[in-house]
């Protein structure tokens, strides 16, 4: 249970010459779990809260956010079922300000529920079958008046997987179909169709490379895609704590790749990925797109040799994460919407270096995104936008007492938006800063207050956006 009343500058987000000032108070009980018992497991945290402005300046909300996880498998039989809740507010439009308090402002709350039931059993000692059905539905509700209703997504997939790990040689032969649709739309938005199989040889126990053939059918709306999916792959495990690996493939709409690079030590976790991928709003196809990473897997890695065993080191992350007031999420916080398939590029790196009393974070990367096609009977909203952030991320936490943190973020970023329509470009700069001190007041009890910063300029009115937030809360784990 938590309780934070803020006081903002500028609650209306707006620039200086309409801007009003409001008392923020909310109320946010919720749940956090990390449950791991001998067939299922259940991690996350859900979080509703109560966002009353005593001003009037905005309308009271009643706000879901955070992400709750089940996995579970009927022992010794193979199949299973994954399945998830996720609640976030993302801003109406890829350049607008962010806000530096908890603000409704020109702002949807999307709720996404995934199901996937799925079956996983071994062949033989080194071959592996998996199977696995999908379905995601994506809700977005408007938490602000005046902006308008955006329809309900769904995404339905199947994929079947074959592999035999090679002593020297193996295999890897797949199948997948995603199909991606919009509340009140006859066709579909998108839907692919991949079928491929991957030749691999392990040239040492640490180097393993592969070649990858297949062929792949895709839809966008109108419009069909059908070509020949060529592409190389490899992995390099030095040792347990360094990892690198790649795959790059030649598709119908240009070069996909997706590349993963980490090396951990107790005390310091580095990594750096990169992928292109074609993705729409409700769900990205693939393995999803690199982000700015979240404060838990950074926080994992650190303490994975130290606390060797998954459930005792989730749960001693996410009391880190409490006790702290880390952030649970680093870098980019850009939502694009758009119904048009897209093709997505984002590149992170990050870097998580604990010390006996401190702990830094660090987040920077750039992420990219243009239609699949410029063809206006291929989409649903017109030929679409191009997009781009740039972006850096910066948490220093410092433990001054026993029980008392201090905690110091910057944030910067630079956003891009251009029409294909208009040929306009929009641009949007901001520089977000945080500071806080948080007690622990009992084991379970937790006060924190502090101030916040953001500045937003937009080249469209060429006017600054600012917002001075100063905060105090309080927190209680029952």
């Amino acid at each position: 249970m938590g309780m934070q009343v803020s006081h903002s500058d500028n609650a209306t987000q707006t620039t200086s010459s309409r801007r009003q000032s409001d008392t923020i108070v909310s109320v946010s009980p919720g749940v956090s779990l990390a449950y791991r018992g001998a067939n299922s497991t259940v991690t996350g945290q859900m979080q509703l809260s109560s966002v009353n402005y005593l001003g009037n300046t905005q309308a009271d909300r009643l706000l879901p956010n955070g992400r709750l996880a089940l996995h579970t498998e009927v022992a010794r039989q193979g199949w299973g079922l994954d399945a998830s809740v996720a609640a976030d507010q993302v801003k109406s439009q890829f350049t607008s300000a962010q806000s530096a308090s908890t603000s409704t402002a020109d702002t949807y709350t999307n709720t996404r529920v995934q199901v996937s039931p799925f079956l996983e059993r071994a062949l033989d000692a080194q071959t592996l079958l998996r199977a696995r059905l999908e379905r995601t539905q994506l809700h977005s509700t408007a938490n602000s008046d005046g902006l308008s209703n955006r329809p309900n997504t769904n995404t339905n997939g199947a994929s079947l997987n074959i592999s035999r790990r090679p002593s020297r040689a193996g295999y890897v032969l797949s199948a997948r179909y995603q199909d991606t649709q919009a509340d009140g739309q006859a066709q579909s938005i998108y839907v692919q169709r991949l079928v491929k199989g991957t030749a691999l040889y392990a040239l040492s126990p640490e180097l393993e490379v592969g070649l990858v053939l297949g062929r792949e059918s895709n839809q966008a709306l109108l419009q069909q895609y059908r070509d020949t999916v060529k592409g190389a792959q490899f992995e390099w495990r030095p040792s347990q704590r360094t990892q690198v690996k790649a795959l790059v493939e030649e598709r119908f709409f240009g070069r996909s790749w997706e590349a993963e690079a980490s090396h951990r030590t107790p005390m310091l976790s580095l990594g750096l990925s990169s992928n292109r991928q074609i993705s729409t709003y409700t769900s990205p196809l693939g393995n999803g797109l690199a982000t700015g990473g979240s404060t838990q897997a950074l926080l994992d890695a650190l303490l994975t040799s130290r606390i060797p065993d998954e459930a005792e080191r989730g749960k001693a992350v996410n009391d880190m994460i409490t006790q702290r007031n880390l952030p649970r999420q680093l870098g980019s916080t850009r939502d694009l919407y758009d119904l048009n398939a897209q093709v997505r590029q984002a590149t992170v790196a990050r870097a998580a270096l604990m010390g006996v009393r401190s702990v830094l974070l660090v987040s920077a990367g750039q992420t990219m995104s243009r239609p699949l096609t410029g063809d206006a009977f291929s989409s649903l909203l017109g030929p679409g936008n191009e997009t781009r952030e740039r972006y850096a991320d910066t948490q220093i936490n410092h433990r001054m007492t026993p029980s008392a943190t201090l905690t110091m973020g910057l944030r910067t970023s630079r956003a891009r938006i251009l029409s294909t329509v208009l040929g306009t470009t929009t641009t949007s700069r901001e520089v977000g800063l945080r500071l806080s001190l948080s007690s622990m007041l009992s084991p379970r009890t937790q006060a924190v207050g502090g101030l916040r910063r953001q500045r937003t300029v937009v080249s469209a009115s060429g006017e600054a956006i600012t917002e001075n937030v100063v905060f105090a809360g309080l927190e209680h784990r029952f």
